[in-house]
């Protein structure tokens, strides 16, 4: 089953789109956070193996750090319509989780100017980001990393807001800078 959620509002006028995984509901709960900010749409990457337990657990940490790759079921909305994506994941052995590896490496040709998020329990987010980045083939206009324990406390709001400027800011630059509609998102976005 996918999730998607429409969001009520909208932070401007181009369209986002959080496409995020997640095995214990920690990396949703940010993305949720995200999407409301934003006024962003939601969809879920749902994996064909269940992950539950100290055995899926394992499992997690065992297939990321060989980098492995998950059948994960096909999304419900087609990513190109969006003006900028939204990325996110747990960080997994020092690595994006490997459903969030399958999505990228089977779509990346698909997407606009993308952001990334992740949540981590130790350390990290920086490989994890540089990861994405070589799977995405282009460099994100921004990224947000969270530990697990601020997200479950919900301690993290100077990060999102500052996450959520840098956005902006991003995106008035190709307001300014690219008239036309789509033109040149990628290359604009990715010199701020």
């Amino acid at each position: 089953m996918l999730l998607m959620i429409k969001a009520k509002g909208a932070m401007t006028m181009s369209r986002k789109l959080i496409i995020f995984y997640s095995r214990t509901d920690t990396t949703r709960m940010l993305a949720g956070d995200l999407a409301k900010e934003l006024g962003a749409d939601m969809v879920a990457i749902q994996e064909r193996k269940s992950r539950k337990g100290i055995k899926g657990y394992l499992s997690c940490l065992l297939d990321a750090s060989r980098g492995m790759m998950t059948p994960i079921e096909p999304l419900s909305v087609d990513p190109s319509s969006y003006d900028l994506v939204l990325l996110g994941t747990p960080v997994w052995a020092a690595r994006p989780s490997c459903p969030m590896r399958r999505f990228l490496t089977d779509a990346a040709h698909m997407l606009p100017a993308t952001a990334y998020f992740c949540t981590y329990g130790g350390r990290g987010h920086e490989t994890t980001f540089n990861e994405m980045c070589d799977l995405d083939g282009k460099p994100p206009i921004a990224t947000l990393a969270v530990p697990r324990s601020e997200v479950l406390q919900g301690d993290y709001t100077a990060k999102l807001d500052r996450f959520v400027a840098r956005l902006a800011r991003a995106e008035h630059w190709r307001e300014v800078t690219a008239p036309a509609e789509h033109a040149g998102r990628g290359e604009i976005l990715n010199r701020h």
